[in-house]
């Protein structure tokens, strides 16, 4: 089995997302500054969500490919591949992580953030969104003792923003800002549970 297989078998996860094609731009976006605001990834297109190879015709697909910089405001990063795999045409877009975040532009005007959590492209939450503006404005964030609180308080249990508000002695903007650069600092991991966002220690 090659490289490419054995991804596209291990299934969808944090920085792999599989399309059967590129039909709405906007959704493809969405994934490409998904993935450039966290770790990075690639979008397998011609391969469904369960992994099935199905192929595509790499000519239009490569060309819608070229015009998703239209719904991003910043530098995207992309590199594309064509695999051949068990006779199937597969493209692979390499999505490289964002020094600066990206956001994607609204048909309103308004620009928002998408992260990946998991398995899933969501849009920012204001904790992220938080986090997502200290690496944008190159804020610096240091480790202090209220952050150590902070931690300790939270323990190893999985808390969504009621919980932490009833939790930290703390005004709600207070933890919103600690809890972003929890993130930043590394300290703190993000999971999506019933389309809630939860926050929880990372073990040293």
């Amino acid at each position: 089995m090659n490289p490419i297989e054995n991804t596209i078998k291990i299934g969808r996860n944090e920085t792999v997302e599989f399309l059967t094609e590129v039909d709405e731009l906007i959704y493809f976006a969405k994934i490409c500054v998904a993935f450039a605001n966290t770790y990075g990834g690639s979008i397998f297109i011609g391969v469904n969500e369960k992994g099935k190879l199905m192929g595509v015709n790499p000519e239009p697909e490569l060309r819608l490919i070229t015009e998703v910089h239209e719904f991003i405001d910043g530098q995207l990063n992309i590199e594309t591949v064509v695999h051949l795999v068990k006779h199937y045409c597969i493209i692979e877009v390499k999505v490289a992580k964002a020094d600066i975040p990206l956001l994607i532009k609204r048909n309103e005007g308004t620009k928002v953030f998408y992260y990946r959590v998991e398995s899933n492209t969501v849009e920012a939450n204001k904790i992220i969104e938080r986090y997502l503006n200290i690496r944008r404005f190159a804020k610096v964030v240091e480790q202090s003792k209220l952050h150590s609180d902070y931690l300790d308080k939270l323990g190893e249990n999985e808390s969504n923003l009621s919980l932490l508000y009833k939790v930290m002695d703390l005004k709600p903007n207070e933890v919103d800002k600690i809890t972003a650069e929890l993130i930043f600092l590394e300290q703190i991991k993000v999971q999506l549970v019933d389309k809630k966002f939860y926050f929880s220690r990372l073990k040293s």
